[in-house]
């Protein structure tokens, strides 16, 4: 069975569509909405974006857009910093709101986990009589350094599992 649309076809569907083929004389803002965003991490990449699709763009214009405010910078998708229009701002944050939060609370939003309590000693146990420590029993979950070390661990697991917060960019 043959596809519908060969694999270059489609490639250069998605480029033209995002104004890779060739540059568009389209305002910056209209080609901000249509992509839905530029990614924006840092100043220079998203300007270098705008001057590859953008006939005669001029950096001056999309900095004016910025400090009249109908450009912003925002943490939006996966929540890195994207550049996007006043509007679809508006639009945008409350859909993507949920997940950023619930991305930020991730391991160290919660309390650990507690290991189950002993039981005290039977009666005829060697240690029945002995004095219990009051430092466990004053303290709910594990000692200071212990949590250190579990919530370095929580780190370091999610860095190596997503390869660190600049991997792939």
């Amino acid at each position: 069975m043959h596809p519908l649309i060969s694999r270059r076809a489609l490639n250069r569907a998605t480029l033209d569509r995002q104004f890779l083929l060739r540059r568009t004389t389209r305002s910056v803002t209209d080609v901000v909405e249509h992509l839905g965003g530029l990614q924006a991490q840092t100043p220079h990449t998203w300007y270098t974006g705008l001057w590859s699709r953008i006939e005669e763009f001029k950096p001056d214009d999309a900095a004016g857009l910025l400090s009249s405010r109908q450009l912003v910078r925002i943490a939006l998708q996966r929540s890195t910093i994207h550049l996007v229009t006043a509007r679809d701002c508006l639009a945008m944050r409350p859909l993507l709101q949920v997940v950023g939060e619930r991305a930020a609370g991730g391991a160290f939003g919660r309390r650990p986990v507690r290991p189950a309590r002993r039981s005290p000693p039977r009666r005829g146990h060697p240690r029945a009589g002995a004095a219990t420590s009051t430092r466990s029993r004053s303290r709910t979950g594990p000692p200071a350094r212990e949590r250190s070390a579990m919530q370095n661990g929580v780190l370091q697991n999610r860095l190596g599992r997503y390869g660190g917060p600049r991997a792939g960019t």
